[in-house]
């Protein structure tokens, strides 16, 4: 019995530090937003309960496949009927000179396509007026597997804000792309 206690903490602290201080919030999307509308999420809708996240065109939260529980973020092909584009964003403060790594789970349904595909690392000025710096990666084809995405990036002077945007334009008519266990950390003291 001991042994088991002392495994489960050690796979406890172990997550902690594998996960280290995940910086976004609701990162797995299991929380509905303060609407109570199945398919928007705490955090990455404005206003619930903060001003510090959104989503647009056909990004939703969906009961689907769930990397990490029963809930994903998706950008839907036009079969949603709100376009052919879609995303959502976080935000968080950030500290200028400080260097942040972003990593998230995407998954692709066979028949998707998009012409941009693509997680961003915005930094903005304090009064969210001014874009600083951006830094992009390219969501790949993760064709019906899910597939890691990382990048890193540091923030500028000036900076006092992080976010965190998956961008989606030119989709198809067809599929989804998932997102699922987005983790945001500051990698320097």
């Amino acid at each position: 019995m001991l042994l088991g206690i002392v495994a489960g903490w050690c796979m406890a602290s172990w997550f902690d530090v594998a996960q280290g201080n995940n910086l976004l919030r609701n990162a797995s999307f299991e929380d509905e937003a303060d609407s109570k509308i199945l398919n928007e999420a705490k955090y990455w809708k404005m206003g619930s309960p903060d001003e510090h996240g959104d989503y647009w065109g056909s990004a939703s939260r969906e009961r689907w496949r769930g990397k990490d529980g029963d809930f994903v973020g998706a950008v839907r092909g036009i079969w949603a009927n709100q376009g052919h584009y879609g995303g959502m964003w976080q935000e968080v403060e950030a500290i200028a000179g400080h260097t942040y790594q972003f990593s998230g789970w995407f998954f692709c349904d066979a028949e998707w396509v998009a012409r941009t595909q693509e997680v961003k690392l915005e930094f903005w000025s304090e009064d969210h007026q001014t874009l600083l710096s951006t830094e992009t990666a390219t969501i790949p084809e993760c064709d019906m597997d899910w597939e890691l995405v990382t990048l890193q990036a540091t923030a500028p002077e000036s900076a006092a804000w992080i976010r965190v945007v998956i961008n989606v334009n030119n989709t198809g008519a067809m599929g989804a792309l998932q997102f699922d266990k987005l983790l945001l950390v500051q990698v320097d003291e």
